[in-house]
């Protein structure tokens, strides 16, 4: 995997470490990965996920634990999610 920097404000630094400190993100990398990742499918409704995309976002459905929503709670969220994905592509 190739290296990349950035500089960012410090504010948007303190966020990031809020996310991964929280739980919503395994690392600064995964969460940065998973932006890139989003950027690129929005652009490019072609694009395929790579097998490190797929690595990236199972480590974080493990370290985001077990949920306690109900299975329709789950499928709605989906459902939802899709939908909004479907309304930015146009």
């Amino acid at each position: 995997m190739a290296k990349l920097t950035i500089d960012v404000p410090d504010e948007m630094k303190d966020w990031v470490a809020a996310e991964v400190d929280q739980g919503r993100s395994q690392s600064t990398d995964a969460l940065v990965r998973r932006a890139l990742r989003q950027e690129r499918e929005r652009r490019d409704p072609e694009y395929k996920y790579s097998d490190d995309d797929i690595l990236d976002m199972l480590d974080e459905a493990r370290a985001s634990g077990i949920s306690t929503r109900s299975m329709n709670e789950i499928f709605a969220d989906a459902v939802q999610a899709v939908e909004a994905r479907k309304a930015v592509r146009g």
